[in-house]
């Protein structure tokens, strides 16, 4: 089984994040306010023509840090429960970091549910900062990761 990772509408993506993400809540929800950002970018991840993995690249200044470099924040990432495991998602976020560092991007950062901070921390993401709650979602860690130094 070979999978595909390739560049995608948001609108492509909306499947992936309702199952996952907003799982119980209108498909509306499913829109992020940047997903029209000229700059930003979804990838999508295939296994036989199905989009199975999905995560979204949007320009967005770190709050931990000021600086003049650019960062760029991950949101959305998801994969359909019967695929993960397999390590999908941490081939999208290999790919979509690869084009990152193309772009000269300084520093890729999310807000991480409780239940994948230790996926992030295995891709040498770092906590930074106390957790937060974003209703109606649940409990978050801020992490990050130096794009430039690796």
């Amino acid at each position: 089984m070979k999978e595909l990772i390739k560049e995608v509408s948001a609108k492509e993506c909306y499947p992936v994040r309702h199952a996952i993400l907003r799982k119980g809540r209108p498909l509306s929800s499913c829109a992020f306010e940047d997903d029209q950002n000229e700059h930003c970018f979804h990838l999508g991840l295939f296994v036989q023509n199905e989009i199975v993995g999905i995560a979204s690249f949007i320009p967005r200044a770190f709050p931990e840090q000021k600086t003049t470099k650019p960062t760029f924040q991950l949101r959305g990432m998801a994969v359909l429960e019967a695929y993960q495991g397999r390590g999908f998602g941490a081939q999208i976020l290999k790919h979509g970091t690869a084009l990152l560092k193309e772009q000269g991007v300084h520093i890729l950062w999310m807000n991480a549910r409780i239940g994948a901070i230790a996926f992030y921390e295995k891709l040498q993401f770092l906590s930074v900062g106390d957790l937060f709650d974003i209703p109606p979602i649940g409990m978050h860690q801020r992490m990050y990761k130096e794009l430039q130094n690796e």
